[in-house]
């Protein structure tokens, strides 16, 4: 149960970080969008691949996102 919380920390993070220092993103709102779902969905499968929880690992990365990644998103996104 906590490895499925570490592995979304770790997929929200990975999103957070991106999100901020990659400058050619805010450009590009679609990508934005769809590396968002994306990067959720490889933390439920991986989670998954594990044996773990994916859902408990989802709702992490959801929380995650929210706090750090939502503010670094461009207007269009």
């Amino acid at each position: 149960m906590i490895m499925s919380l570490f592995i979304g920390i770790i997929f929200g993070t990975i999103s957070g970080l991106m999100f901020k220092y990659v400058d050619s993103l805010g450009k590009h709102p679609v990508k934005e969008t769809s590396l968002i779902l994306l990067l959720g969905y490889a933390s439920y499968l991986s989670a998954e691949a594990l044996h773990l929880s994916g859902i408990l690992s989802l709702f992490c990365c959801g929380v995650i996102l929210a706090i750090y990644t939502y503010p670094n998103l461009s207007k269009d996104a």
